[in-house]
This record gives C-alpha cells, structure tokens and sequence, in this order.
C-alpha cells in the first residue's frame, strides 16, 4: 500500500497486524508508514504517528531511519523548520553516526 500512494490503507494494514497477531511495529514498520504519508502529503498524520507511538519509545525516538524518514516528509512537503529542529535534536542524542547525518541533512536539502 506504501509503494501505491495509499497511506490510509498502509495504516490499516498495520492496525489489523497489531489487532490480529502477535506482532507489534517495529522501526522498519514506522519508518514505512512515514514514507507513505510522506509521499501522500500526508505530513500531520505522520507527525501525529510520531509524536504518540514513536516518541515514548526511547529504541524508535532515535533510530536512524525514522528520524531521517520524517525529515525527508517535512522537507518534502514544505515543513522546512521542523525537519531541521528535528535534525538539531538527533544530533543532541548521537551525532557521530555520520551516514545518519548525512541522509537526514540530503533530505533536508531535497525538500
């Protein structure tokens, strides 16, 4: 559903796992999700995605790939500030993981 520009039924798809099976989200899963709604310019249900299952999550808050997935939808649909704020506050946690740096600082340029 991600790669076909449907954030809703991606969200869906990730809701029934958890409601169905034992599995629960993981960082891959967030990080997908974050791209769906990226590309659906969908920007407030991933910031609201982050801000209630991420960020409580000290293991997701600050993994490599949701950070820079939720700077590249920021920048990508004009939330400029917010993705740099977002950079400022991964570096405070860890900033010498400099392939991290390096994405989340190329999809901050790229938006």
């Amino acid at each position: 559903y991600a790669r076909n520009d449907d954030a809703q039924k991606a969200r869906q798809c990730m809701e029934e796992m958890i409601t169905h099976t034992e599995l629960m989200p993981d960082a891959q899963t967030y990080k997908i999700l974050i791209k769906a709604y990226s590309h659906c310019a969908e920007e407030y249900e991933a910031k609201q995605l982050y801000e209630t299952q991420i960020m409580h999550h000290s293991h997701l808050r600050y993994d490599r790939e949701i950070v820079t997935a939720m700077v590249d939808c920021y920048s990508r649909n004009g939330y400029i500030e917010d993705a740099y704020h977002l950079i400022q506050n991964y570096l405070q946690h860890d900033s010498t993981d400099n392939e991290a740096n390096k994405a989340m600082w190329i999809s901050l340029l790229s938006g």
